[in-house]
């Protein structure tokens, strides 16, 4: 889901690789708030082959997704349970700001599955919440890079 919806926020973003200093391919970085292990340990007591590894464990998704589109800028998971996007936001703008990449993909990935399969949401055998699947992407760049690349800006960070 990460590789997906990252690839659909560099297409919305208008990304062309190398066509300005932001969008070479060392000065972008990857960060993802990811939480839940839930898709692994249901899968866990199956026979799975090595390549499982990094399709289902969360701390490759960042890597993954650099290695798929050539980056080689920062590529970090950040789990901080509940707060993994706001805490992935937060290290990608001090990733800018400290010039550490030009333009960073920030996303969120959570993968909770119910333990019984199914949300029993209302159910008198409700077991205390409802869990589910949910990743975003977005591309986040300083302002005046942005600007010089003539780059659509849906928001500010301040």
């Amino acid at each position: 889901m990460a590789l997906t919806t990252a690839y659909e926020a560099l297409e919305m973003s208008g990304y062309v690789p190398n066509r300005t200093p932001s969008t070479r391919l060392d000065r972008i970085g990857t960060f993802y708030g990811q939480t839940s292990d839930d898709w692994r340990e249901i899968n866990a007591a199956q026979e799975v082959d090595t390549y499982y590894i990094t399709g289902g464990v969360r701390a490759f998704g960042p890597g993954r997704i650099n290695y798929h589109f050539g980056f080689s800028g920062p590529s970090l998971n950040i789990d901080t349970a509940c707060s993994s996007s706001a805490a992935a936001m937060n290290v990608v703008c001090s990733s800018l700001w400290a010039r550490d990449c030009d333009t960073a993909i920030v996303g969120v990935e959570d993968n909770s599955c119910p333990r019984r399969g199914r949300a029993l949401l209302f159910d008198n055998e409700a077991d205390g919440y409802c869990r589910g699947d949910g990743c975003a992407s977005v591309i986040v760049k300083r302002l005046e890079d942005a600007e010089a690349d003539q780059d659509r800006i849906l928001a500010v960070i301040l």
